[in-house]
């Protein structure tokens, strides 16, 4: 019976090295684009549930709840100022596994907070950008008590802005603060349409949505002393 002859073998074992090294190389290239697949369906996931936060948020503002601070001073139903973009919204379901007693109506905040701050630590090394952070009181009015409660919708934000589509003596335009500076008494208030939102990732991906919203009443709530 012949056997195999020592250049045979050495050929066979040739062959069988450069098949073990394609499949080696064939695996970890499947393994990264598996890995990056992952990482990009993350990213536009986050993405898509941030749209959609704040679009429902919008969508379902109460226009004609202002808020009361620990000061008995009363805000808009809508405002945004340097602490940030906040609004009164209805449709605040309670789980049915909860026996916490509160309103349908919420007050929440939206705000870019810088990494390494108490709501937005550090990531991974060489991460840049902040975190886009949605916070939400327990209850509306505040009795010095309330405190926010955080989620943090997305990192690595590099910016978010507001603004704000309003009709006034029958022309649209925008406006970057809410309620408007140019409202004086006996005056008519423009009417806010609509609000723009934009955001723009480190990655270099900006996005913005014009969402509607509800109608002010015909007096525009502001930022009063309450008793």
């Amino acid at each position: 019976m012949k056997g195999f002859t020592l250049i045979e073998l050495l050929i066979a074992l040739a062959v069988s090295a450069v098949l073990a090294t394609g499949t080696f190389y064939l695996v970890q290239a499947s393994v990264g684009t598996r890995e990056t697949l992952m990482e990009q369906n993350d990213y536009f996931s986050k993405l898509t549930r941030v749209m959609r936060t704040v679009e429902n948020d919008l969508l379902q503002w109460a226009p004609n709840r202002p808020v009361r601070d620990a000061f008995g001073t009363m805000h808009p139903a809508m405002q945004i100022d340097f602490e940030g973009f906040r609004l009164t919204r209805n449709g605040w379901q309670l789980s049915r596994f909860s026996d916490l007693e509160r309103s349908d109506l919420q007050r929440v905040q939206y705000r870019l907070a810088e990494q390494g701050s108490d709501i937005c630590p550090y990531g991974e090394p060489g991460e840049e950008g902040g975190c886009l952070i949605r916070s939400y009181w327990l209850h509306l009015d505040n009795d010095g008590r309330l405190e926010w409660r955080h989620q943090v919708m997305m990192r690595s934000v590099r910016a978010i802005g507001w603004r704000f589509l309003v009709e006034h003596n029958g022309q649209r335009n925008y406006r970057d603060l809410w309620p408007p500076d140019d409202v004086f008494p006996g005056t008519e208030p423009p009417e806010l349409l609509a609000i723009e939102f934009r955001l723009q990732t480190v990655a270099g991906d900006t996005l913005h949505r014009l969402i509607p919203v509800s109608r002010l009443p015909a007096e525009l709530t502001g930022g009063t002393n309450g008793n």
